[in-house]
């Protein structure tokens, strides 16, 4: 790692952020982030010392995400600015960009901060306005992996339901559940604790899952709720910058072409994927007098059952929890409890994990989120909350090696089926 320069910045937040960046430097062994970005975040940290280019800019944002009751944290502002220096090189199209900015590039972190440079200085102030108005809004459609399996293993809950996604970034998640063409599961390798791919787990749901062209939807119907009209062409490409890394897009191009047309798909031909409430960026991230942008936000969510006969049989929350603090958390966890049928299933898929319950974090709101999502592998999980088994808690169905979601283990959660209590393994086993 390059040797950064003894200064401490005056503001108590770019100290953070750049202890921030210090933690994201240091995790080449646990391989969790692309190295790509940790170049980057050794730019950052130079770039946000007295006088760097950054330091002005990312104050700014500073200022204008806690102006909207929407702080953000110093580890999502690094991740936020890799992402931002990356769809700025994209979009303009800058020479030698990603081939030079790599860990094994001569010159990569020079290479970053001169890109940090340009950026800011840049007349059209298009990285200002990135970093003050968005938040990472990554569409990786791997991470409905998870709901894929689940749907798919236990038809009795899931056939012909009513679902509701929350923070739905395109509708990937639920559209993956009804459109088997957009179908991902089975790139999913399903290890053990010593790291070792479970084929006979593997085998048995390559059967259950079937050929594409054969599957039939795994749900009825999907209504999706986000902040961002993912019609909007910049809205899609940041959402497709954010979706595919440098270093991933230096070992599959196709991979961003082919993301790039299930994006176009994902918005044009899933009928049964609706965005029900959809709020404009330009909207979102201004002060207004009726409140901030997540508080809108989850308003909207009591809105969204608004005219339909019923609740819904199912709602998720996909890496949309690591955005809130607290106090919005437990919001969010209350209007998906609302929302949910009495027999329903909670379904949050996030860097968090269950913990005890305590006199003020009691359940269903005790969850605890990292807030380093890169620190260490296997973090990020999908729980479940049985509305017909509410004494078992929110309950671990998978944990991941990284929220890109290509491994996983099995956890011990258990959905209710008639009598019984099932977990992944059980009805894979059976």
């Amino acid at each position: 790692m390059v040797e950064l320069a003894p200064s401490i910045p005056a503001d108590p937040r770019l100290a953070l952020l750049h202890e921030a960046c210090d933690e994201i430097c240091d995790t080449d062994r646990t391989q969790v982030i692309d190295p790509y970005y940790r170049v980057a975040a050794e730019a950052i940290k130079l770039e946000t010392m007295p006088g760097g280019h950054l330091t002005a800019p990312v104050l700014e944002a500073f200022e204008a995400h806690e102006n909207i009751g929407y702080p953000i944290t110093p580890y999502t502002m690094v991740h936020l600015l890799c992402r931002s220096l990356h769809f700025y090189a994209l979009q303009r199209e800058i020479p030698g960009y990603p081939h030079e900015y790599g860990p094994d590039a001569g010159n990569a972190t020079a290479a970053w901060r001169e890109l940090a440079g340009t950026a800011a200085s840049d007349p059209s102030r298009e990285l200002q306005q990135v970093i003050n108005h968005r938040t990472i809004n990554s569409t990786v459609p791997e991470r409905a992996r998870g709901m894929e399996i689940v749907a798919s293993l236990f038809p009795e809950r899931f056939r012909g339901a009513h679902g509701l996604d929350i923070g739905a970034n395109f509708g990937f998640l639920h559209q993956c559940l009804v459109d088997p063409r957009l179908r991902t599961a089975l790139g999913l390798n399903l290890v053990d604790d010593h790291g070792v791919t479970s084929h006979r787990l593997t085998g048995h749901l390559l059967r259950q899952l079937g050929a594409p062209e054969h599957l039939q939807p795994l749900i009825g119907t999907s209504l999706g709720i986000d902040i961002v009209d993912c019609r909007h062409p910049v809205n899609t490409a940041w959402a497709l910058h954010c979706s595919v890394t440098p270093g991933e897009l230096m070992r599959d191009r196709y991979r961003y072409e082919t993301l790039e047309q299930e994006h176009v798909r994902a918005v044009e031909h899933s009928p049964n994927v609706q965005q029900l409430v959809q709020l404009e960026w330009g909207d979102i991230f201004t002060q207004h007098a009726e409140g901030s942008a997540a508080h809108r936000f989850l308003r909207s969510l009591g809105r969204a059952a608004i005219g339909q006969p019923r609740r819904f049989d199912f709602t998720t929350a996909l890496t949309v929890g690591y955005l809130f603090d607290e106090e919005k958390r437990r919001e969010l966890i209350d209007q998906m409890m609302h929302l949910t049928q009495p027999d329903g299933l909670l379904f949050v898929q996030d860097t968090c994990r269950a913990v005890p319950p305590t006199a003020d974090r009691p359940e269903p709101y005790n969850l605890a989120f990292e807030p380093n999502i890169y620190r260490k592998p296997w973090l990020y999980r999908l729980l479940v909350y049985d509305k017909l088994q509410p004494e078992e808690g929110w309950q671990e169905l998978m944990t991941y090696r990284t929220p890109r979601c290509l491994e996983a283990r099995l956890g011990d959660g258990r959905l209710r089926v008639g009598k019984e209590a099932l977990s992944i393994f059980d009805r894979m086993s059976m």
